[in-house]
């Protein structure tokens, strides 16, 4: 279970839409199962099927988290054209175990779609994501 903020989600969302018709990508930092700070990263890939977070802002946000005692507990991104669900690319790059992992639909754009899973070693469930205000 992942427990996040409206606002939060709302962020993410936002980040989604001005990135369209492209993937956006970031980090969700927190505590255990409670996000504290949604946090965009920049993808080194513009594209609509695909993403690839820069490692230079990557590692630099890991490292401002390690300073405020905060971890990295999910990774979001958008599926512009595609629904909620992991791509196999998406799959093969999901090397964190102890993450959550967030996708953003945006085939209808009035109404995105946010769904949370877990991936480890291919397989695919899914997690609770639990939206509070």
């Amino acid at each position: 279970m992942l427990k996040i903020d409206k606002s939060q989600l709302q962020l993410m969302i936002d980040h989604a839409l001005e990135r369209y018709p492209y993937e956006c990508c970031g980090i969700i930092a927190g505590e255990g199962a409670f996000a504290r700070q949604i946090i965009p990263v920049r993808s080194d890939i513009v594209s609509s099927s695909k993403y690839s977070m820069n490692n230079n802002e990557l590692k630099n946000v890991l490292y401002k988290l390690d300073e405020v005692s905060l971890d990295m507990i999910a990774v979001y991104h958008s599926h512009p054209i595609a629904h909620a669900y992991p791509s196999d690319a998406d799959i093969a790059k999901a090397v964190f175990r102890e993450i959550d992992y967030i996708i953003i639909s945006l085939l209808d754009r009035q109404a995105p779609v946010v769904k949370c899973f877990k991936i480890i070693d291919g397989n695919v469930t899914a997690v609770e994501l639990v939206v509070h205000s």
